[in-house]
C-alpha cells in the first residue's frame, strides 16, 4: 500500500464479479484497492494479478457501532485473546493489505479499540486495520448514536485510536434534510482532526443512491471528489462497486455483475483524481476557506460555507491567506482548500459550489496574483508555467482547480 500514492478504494465487489473480465473493468477504473470483501484465495489471486489490493471482513467480523445500543460492548465481541487467536492462523497473502474489523464505533469503545489495534500492529505487523467513523450530521443524534457530540467523539478518537489516518463516510445526496447541509462542516471537523494530528484524511463518497430515480450524474461524483481534496483527502474510496445498502442499478454493477452508467461515471472521475495524484500529494492542507457569494449557492450550501468561515475566525483563530483572498467569482460560492509542500510552496484547490444539483452550474473564476502558475482543471495540466498578473477561467459544475503558484 504506497501511501505516496493518491489512492483510490471501493467498497464490496460480489462473488459473480470474481473473474478476469470484471477484475479487468477494476483495473480500468484505476481502483487500487477493495474494502469489505473476502480474504477467499479465489479472489486474492485475481486482485494480485491486477495489482489490486483488498481491506478484507471476513478475517475479523466487522463490528458496527450501530444506532448506541451496544456502545461500550466491544470487548465482549472482540477480547484480545480472540486477536491473538485469529493472528496465530492468520493467512497472508500479497494482495490482501489489512482487515476491516470496525465500523462507525461508538467512542465507549474507543479504549477498548486502541487495545485492539495495538495487538493486531504487534501480532500482524505491516497490515492495516482499517476503522470508519460516522459523519457528522447533528449533535444531538451524534450524542445519542455516538456516545458524544462530533467534536468530542473526534478528539476521544485521537487520544485513543493509534491509526495515523482518520477514515469517514459521507453521503451529501442520500437525505437532503439531514446529510446535504451538514455535509461541509463534517468534513471540516475530521479535515482539521488530521491537521492537528498529523494524519491522513481518507473519505468515502457516494458513489449510489437509495433509488433509481436518485442515480447520481457523473459531474456529482466528481464533485465529491473535488471537495474531498478541497479538505486534503490522501485516499478516496467509492460507495460501492457492487451494490451493499443502494439500489442496485445506481451502483457500479448491479447484483448480477452486470455494468451501470455508474461505473462509466466512476472509471472518467477516478482517471482524473489519478491524472493530478502525484502533483496534489507533493501537498498537505493547511486550511479550507470559503469564498463565499449569497447570489452565487443555494441557502443550505451558503449556510455551511458561512459556518465554516466563522469556525476559521472565532474557532481557528485562522486568518484568510492573501493568496486565497486574491480568488473570486461573480457568479458562484467557492470552496478553497489552502496547501503548502515541503518548501512551503503554496497551492489552491477551488471548488465550484454554485449548486451541487445542477449540471450547468457553471462558474467563472478570476485569481489576482502577479507570477506564474500551474492549473490543473479535472485532471488535465490547462496552463504549465503561465505568467501574468489575472487569471480568468471556468469551471464546469462539480469541477475543482488545482492551482500551483509559483
Amino acid at each position: 500500500m504506497d501511501r505516496n500514492k493518491l489512492l483510490i478504494g471501493a467498497y464490496y465487489f460480489d462473488k459473480c464479479n470474481w473473474d478476469d473480465f470484471h477484475v479487468k473493468c477494476l483495473s480500468d477504473a484505476n481502483i487500487d484497492f477493495l474494502v469489505a470483501v473476502s480474504a477467499d484465495a479465489e479472489l486474492l489471486d485475481l486482485m494480485k494479478k491486477y495489482g489490486i489490493g483488498v481491506i478484507a471482513t471476513s478475517n475479523f467480523e466487522l463490528w458496527w457501532g450501530g444506532t448506541g445500543e451496544t456502545g461500550g460492548t466491544y470487548c465482549e465481541k472482540m477480547p484480545l485473546e480472540l486477536v491473538d487467536s485469529i493472528a496465530a492462523s492468520y493467512k497472508r497473502h500479497e494482495a490482501l493489505w489489512g482487515d476491516y474489523p470496525v465500523d462507525e464505533p461508538n467512542s465507549k469503545d474507543f479504549v477498548h479499540i486502541g487495545k485492539v489495534l495495538n495487538r493486531y500492529h504487534e501480532k500482524l505487523p505491516g497490515l492495516l486495520p482499517f476503522i470508519n467513523l460516522h459523519p457528522w450530521y447533528h449533535d444531538e443524534l451524534c450524542t445519542a448514536w455516538l456516545g458524544n457530540p462530533y467534536r468530542e467523539y473526534v478528539q476521544l478518537y485521537l487520544e485513543h485510536i493509534p491509526n495515523d489516518y482518520i477514515a469517514l463516510d459521507i453521503y451529501p445526496y442520500s437525505n437532503l434534510e439531514v446529510y446535504t447541509p451538514n455535509y461541509l462542516y463534517g468534513l471540516e471537523i475530521i479535515s482539521e482532526a488530521c491537521r492537528v494530528s498529523n494524519r491522513d484524511m481518507w473519505v468515502i463518497i457516494q458513489s449510489g443512491a437509495w433509488k433509481k430515480e436518485d442515480l447520481l450524474s457523473e459531474f456529482q461524483i466528481r464533485l465529491q471528489c473535488m471537495v474531498a481534496l478541497a479538505f486534503g483527502a490522501r485516499v478516496i474510496m467509492h460507495a460501492s462497486w457492487s451494490p451493499g445498502w443502494w439500489e442496485e442499478s445506481t451502483s457500479c454493477v448491479d447484483k448480477q455483475g452486470q455494468t451501470n452508467i455508474t461505473q462509466n461515471y466512476v472509471r472518467n472521475v477516478n482517471e482524473e483524481l489519478k491524472a493530478l495524484g502525484d502533483t496534489y500529494m507533493q501537498y498537505r492542507s493547511k486550511g479550507v476557506f470559503p469564498i463565499e457569494n449569497a447570489s452565487g449557492s443555494d441557502s443550505k450550501m451558503n449556510a455551511q460555507l458561512a459556518e465554516l468561515s466563522r469556525l476559521n475566525r472565532e474557532l481557528y483563530k485562522r486568518s484568510t491567506p492573501e493568496e486565497v483572498t486574491n480568488v473570486s467569482s461573480t457568479n458562484a460560492a467557492l470552496l478553497c482548500g489552502y496547501f503548502e509542500n515541503e518548501k512551503e510552496e503554496k497551492a489552491l484547490m477551488i471548488v465550484n459550489m454554485r449548486d451541487i444539483f445542477d449540471e450547468n452550474a457553471e462558474a467563472d473564476v478570476k485569481i489576482n496574483y502577479k507570477g506564474k502558475i500551474d492549473l490543473w482543471i479535472n485532471g488535465k495540466l490547462t496552463y504549465e508555467n503561465k505568467e501574468s498578473e489575472t487569471f480568468i477561467f471556468n469551471l464546469p459544475s462539480g469541477s475543482g482547480a488545482f492551482v500551483i503558484l509559483k
